[in-house]
């Protein structure tokens, strides 16, 4: 199995298309680096699979769907008319919140079902109580003000194992900040 980016792709052993060859789903319901990826359990990776694949089934329903009006609009004379644009925004905005839903109801599983951290305890205030927002806040601010030095904090940050479970999803966003600060070109 391999999960590569803040889009994972996996190939599972054992799962083959109809070719004969690895079948790779690419995890674009959530954004993890691969470290994140490489935390977790057979069992939330199957949960995040299981995630992305009802995603992709809401997806190609929408876009089935919109043919489905397309065509029926097409025959009753109107297609060009804002009706369209209409039916369109009020499908996607119906799709995207039960995608919203999907999503939402894994970061809920992934935040609780997390492995407990190892190693020495972080250098910041790891309180689960907090928002995200305010997580990323608190380790962000320990990071600039303990490290003056772009690639020391680089570092640092990507030496610590808590701030991959405790950040979740905004993990990535400030590991791909550091990483910029650190290599500028």
């Amino acid at each position: 199995m391999s999960a590569t980016g803040t889009r994972g792709t996996f190939a599972r052993q054992g799962r083959a298309d109809e070719k004969g060859g690895e079948k790779h789903l690419t995890i674009d319901i959530i954004s993890y680096t691969d470290e994140q990826f490489a935390l977790l359990t057979e069992e939330q990776i199957l949960e995040i699979e299981e995630a992305q694949l009802r995603k992709n089934r809401l997806v190609e329903q929408l876009e089935e769907d919109k043919r489905r009006e397309k065509y029926r609009l097409l025959e009753a004379g109107v297609f060009r008319s804002p009706v369209w644009e209409e039916v369109c925004g009020a499908l996607e905005a119906s799709c995207q919140q039960e995608v919203d839903n999907i999503r939402d109801g894994l970061l809920f599983y992934l935040r609780f079902a997390s492995r407990p951290e190892s190693g020495e305890p972080p250098p910041y205030d790891v309180d689960y109580s907090l928002t995200f927002e305010e997580r990323f806040a608190v380790v962000k601010a320990y990071y600039d003000g303990a490290y003056a030095d772009a690639s020391g904090r680089f570092q640092a940050f990507r030496a610590d194992e808590t701030a991959k479970n405790y950040l979740g999803e905004l993990y990535a966003g400030l590991y791909e900040l550091y990483a910029a600060q650190a290599s500028p070109d």
